[in-house]
């Protein structure tokens, strides 16, 4: 199974959303989040040369994406440990409609 295309959206205690991705190579370069409100779907650009969708997005997770500005986005790698993750890249996505 290709992991390059799972992804999960998990709540802060502050009500924020992050979006973990699995590592990708190279570097995001103005990472942007576009949200398609018809499809439930997120076209997610990581730079110029990676882009990728994000789907099914679930109702109250879009619903919460709609009314920010911003995302943090977690690129993660498979930790030693089953059932853990090693953070390897985090940074700021601009979500837009």
């Amino acid at each position: 199974m290709d992991n390059r295309n799972m992804f999960q959206f998990v709540p802060t205690e502050d009500g924020e959303l992050v979006l973990f991705i699995y590592a990708r190579e190279g570097e995001a370069d103005r990472p942007l989040a576009r949200l398609l409100p018809e499809k439930k779907t997120i076209e997610f650009y990581r730079s110029g040369e990676d882009a990728f969708e994000l789907k099914p997005i679930d109702n109250s997770i879009f619903a919460n994406l709609e009314t920010k500005k911003n995302l943090l986005v977690c690129e993660i790698l498979p930790a030693e440990h089953e059932n853990e993750v090693e953070i390897c890249n985090s940074y700021v996505a601009e979500i837009t409609k």
